[in-house]
């Protein structure tokens, strides 16, 4: 930095205007590599200003595509892509098509993270036809492997598979061995999210491999954490909680607290799976003191909280589900309501706690509060406990509204797989004694709760 300020007075004495736009976006790119993004952002700005002012229109592209990298480094979207489509149109009037190309994939990159995924697909289609003309086949599968991206998040899944063995085909050419795992490792992510698990297992499987001979760590974890989801969505249990243990491992070693988290995560939802409540709680328990010491994971936190009670309900410990309720309300900010996700599916757990506890009253208002609401196309099992807590306390009163919030409850839980719940639930519109129409006072959810290792949670 120093010497390029040096270059740059030295070329403002001598009146050589392009050394100093070049002077320019070279601090800009020390800033920018030593973390200082506002100054590079200020510095680039300068230089692309400067390389027009000299009629350097390429050199203004390549610094205002630098200074598109630098919002994105901040987090700011909308200055990325203003910036991203100015170099765009300077590479394309110097029919620069490789320049033109990743201007248009800076362009995608800042469109998907506004949420403006068509346009994204777009850009990415744009920066293809560049690199292709410009006879870039890496870059051809550098932003076909984010169009994979973006299309998963669509849904768009036979597009996904396309790009995805495209990309093979052309790391397996490449001289870089370690595309060819990456393309592998993208391609096990697409068959994953279509549901073949066989072939997501094999290319996963096959990447870790080829990882694992080149030391690449990260690699390896992420084909873990991959194989762990396949296996999970197999009902593989063990095998998966063996995965998910791997990839957490490797991840704290290389210090990625995130992604290490991330694996925890899903460890604790194996074991959940698995039937084993106690452990999964356990789990969720370290989860929350571990999101919650992370000003940007406060989401994950509330979501740790939420499946801490599942389990601890699962597992039949209804005191102290209250108990950790009562201390981790603060999890969420005051004047949260049931419309927030999260909080409502705490409060349903909270409120079947209350009942099982004996507090039927304070257990009433809280499930009362969350049916209203809760839009309907959002209700979860969290909403048909409620139900459940609300048409017992209307037993007495009103058995026609208990009736119906006994029904409500029970479509919900079969809706959501939880046909042993809903079966339970069922038997208070059975006959007693014979007797057509008269109802047991006692309701089945109030005894002992099913262990079994088929029950499914709230939040798996």
């Amino acid at each position: 930095m120093t010497l390029w300020q040096e270059a740059e007075a030295v070329a403002e004495e001598i009146d050589d205007h392009t050394m100093v736009a070049e002077a320019l976006r070279l601090q800009g790119a020390a800033a920018f590599y030593s973390g200082n993004y506002e100054l590079a952002i200020d510095l680039y700005g300068k230089a692309a200003r400067g390389h027009e002012q000299v009629g350097q229109t390429r050199e203004a592209a390549g610094a205002l595509w630098c200074l598109a990298d630098s919002y994105g480094a901040v987090g700011d979207s909308e200055n990325q892509l203003k910036t991203a489509s100015e170099s765009r149109k300077l590479a394309e009037y110097e029919q620069d098509h490789s320049l033109a190309g990743d201007a248009c994939q800076m362009q995608a990159r800042a469109l998907y993270l506004l949420n403006r995924d068509e346009e994204a697909l777009a850009a990415c289609v744009a920066a293809r036809d560049f690199y292709r003309t410009a006879e870039k086949p890496a870059k051809v599968a550098e932003v076909d492997d984010f169009a994979i991206t973006v299309n998963l998040y669509l849904d768009n899944l036979d597009e996904a598979l396309q790009l995805a063995r495209g990309c093979l085909v052309l790391a397996r050419i490449s001289s870089t061995e370690e595309d060819d795992a990456h393309a592998r490792m993208r391609l096990a992510n697409v068959f994953l999210q279509r549901g073949d698990i066989d072939d997501a297992l094999e290319q996963a499987g096959i990447a870790l491999l080829a990882y694992k001979s080149h030391d690449n760590f990260v690699g390896a974890a992420t084909c873990e954490q991959l194989r762990g989801e396949a296996f999970l969505e197999r009902a593989e249990t063990s095998q998966a909680l063996a995965a998910f243990a791997d990839a957490r491992v490797i991840f704290d070693a290389t210090g990625r607290d995130h992604e290490a988290l991330r694996c925890e995560t899903r460890l604790a939802v194996a074991l959940h799976y698995a039937g084993d409540y106690r452990a999964a709680a356990r789990a969720n328990r370290g989860l929350v003191d571990a999101y919650r010491q992370m000003e940007d994971q406060q989401s994950n936190a509330q979501w740790s909280v939420v499946r801490l009670l599942d389990n601890l309900h699962e597992a039949g410990e209804h005191h102290e589900c209250l108990q950790a309720a009562e201390d981790l309300m603060d999890a969420w900010p005051a004047g949260s309501t049931a419309e927030d996700p999260s909080y409502r599916e705490y409060l349903g757990l909270y409120a079947h706690a209350l009942e099982q506890c004996g507090q039927s009253e304070q257990a009433t208002a809280m499930a009362s509060h969350v049916i209203a609401n809760t839009p309907s196309r959002e209700a979860g099992l969290s909403t048909a406990y409620c139900y459940q807590v609300r048409g017992t306390s209307r037993l007495l009163n009103d058995e026609a509204a208990a009736s119906q919030d006994f029904s409500h409850a029970i479509a919900l839980l079969l809706a959501r797989g939880r046909v042993d719940r809903a079966r339970e639930l069922s038997t208070y519109f059975l006959p007693v004694d014979g007797g057509a129409g008269s109802r047991g006072s006692t309701m089945p959810w109030q005894g002992e709760e099913s262990l079994s290792p088929d029950s499914r949670g709230t939040h798996g």
